[in-house]
C-alpha cells in the first residue's frame, strides 16, 4: 500500500490542485470580479497566494519525506 501511494504522490496532489484552479476559474466566470470593487481584488489575490503557499507547503513536505537514496 506504501508503494501504492509513493507511485501516485504527485497525483494526489495534482487533484486538489485542479479542484482549487477548477472553482477560481468558476468564480471569475461567474463575474466574481467584474464589479471592479477593489476588496474583491483583494479576496482574489488573497486566495490565490494562499493557494500557492499551500502548494508549496506540500510540495516541501513531500520532497523532504522522498527518499534522495534512490
Amino acid at each position: 500500500m506504501k508503494n501504492i501511494l509513493k507511485q501516485f504522490r504527485y497525483l494526489i496532489l495534482l487533484l486538489p490542485l485542479g479542484l482549487f484552479i477548477a472553482l477560481v476559474d468558476s468564480e471569475v466566470l461567474n463575474g466574481f470580479l467584474g464589479t471592479n470593487e477593489l476588496a474583491d481584488h483583494y479576496r482574489f489575490l488573497g486566495v490565490l497566494i494562499l493557494g500557492v503557499c499551500v502548494l508549496l507547503f506540500v510540495v516541501l513536505q513531500i520532497d523532504k519525506n522522498s527518499d534522495s537514496s534512490v
